[in-house]
Formats: C-alpha cells, structure tokens, sequence
C-alpha cells in the first residue's frame, strides 16, 4: 500500500484528470444521473485492484449505469436492516438514536469493501460474502477505518458548506467527488493487498 500522500495524488497522475475531475463534479450536481458515480467509483476500484494511476474513463456509460444499479442493491441490503432498527428505537429517548446511528455506520462500513468484493467479478452475490469482506477489513483494519471514518466526516463537513454557502457548490462537489475517487482506489489497493 502506498503512502498517503502518494495516495492523496493518484489523480493526477492521469494526464486527463482534469477533465475527468471536471465531469464527475459536474455529474455529482445533477440529480438522478449522479447516480451513475456509484458506477464511477467502482471503476476506480478497478483501478486501485489492478494497480493501476490512471483515472476511469468516462465513456463506459452504460457499465457505470449496470454497476451504480448493483451498487444500489448491496447499499439497500446492507442498510435496510439497521434503519428498520433506527425507526423502531427512535422511540426510546436518546439512546435509541444513538443505537440506531451505531447500527448504520457499522453496516455502512462493510459498503466499500462489499462494493470491492462485487468489483472483482461483477458478482452480485460476492458482496455478501460476510466472511470474506470482514476478513479483507480486518486485514487492513487500522488503514480502512481512518479511511472510513474521514471521509464521513469530510462529507459531512462539506455538506453543512454546501447548505452555509450554497454558491460555492461547484467547489464543494469537485473536493466531495475528489475524495470519493481517492477513496474507491484505495478501497480497490485494500482489496487487492488482502
């Protein structure tokens, strides 16, 4: 695995990238079609699977499009559950909120590595192979959690910008789709080195 600055780099290491960069922040604006970067992002953990520094291209519509839509179904699957759970114990007084929310970032962390396994093979039936995907976590435990962890908080962050600032949303959705780049390849190197 590299470094993180070496990471923090990877795209721009395509002599493209800043028109890709350029597309996929605007795509990130556009409603319903920014769907379509669920598709990106497993491209780019394609990538970081395969080791490769370039940027995915754009031209791959209709396999984004067959991706974001798989991609879709592993995040209702996974998430379905925890938020049934969050509605029923958002009745308890405060800890039930708190319960609910653990209940979802834990399932959301087996996401990206679950999105990996499909990526493999574009087996829907890969990204719920618990056993497999826990193992591949645990192997990069302490890398995959900081990764995890900060880019919740980044989006987080930036959403609360986008909604103080809304002009500035074109900024906003270049940094968001960015870090959602460097993260997908990174999901793909984790993968790869398990």
């Amino acid at each position: 695995m590299q470094d993180w600055q070496d990471l923090l780099r990877y795209p721009l290491a395509d002599d493209r990238w800043i028109l890709k960069m350029l597309i996929g922040s605007l795509i990130i604006l556009l409603p319903i079609l920014n769907l379509t970067l669920l598709g990106y992002a497993i491209a780019c953990m394609d990538m970081g699977m395969r080791g490769s520094r370039k940027l995915p291209q754009w031209e791959a519509w209709r396999d984004y499009i067959g991706d974001a839509l798989s991609a879709g179904v592993i995040l209702i699957v996974y998430l379905l559950i925890p938020m049934i759970l969050t509605m029923v114990l958002c009745h308890i007084p405060l800890i039930g909120v708190f319960l609910g929310a653990a209940a979802i970032i834990l399932a959301g962390g087996l996401i990206p590595m679950a999105l990996a396994a499909y990526a493999v093979r574009r087996d829907i039936s890969e990204a719920f192979a618990l056993g497999d995907i826990i193992k591949q976590i645990a192997n990069n435990l302490d890398t995959y959690l900081l990764a995890y962890f900060s880019l919740i908080l980044l989006f987080c962050w930036e959403l609360a910008l986008i909604i103080a600032i809304p002009y500035l949303a074109w900024l906003w959705a270049f940094i968001m789709f960015y870090e959602a780049v460097i993260f997908s390849y990174l999901i793909g190197c984790l993968a790869r080195a398990a």
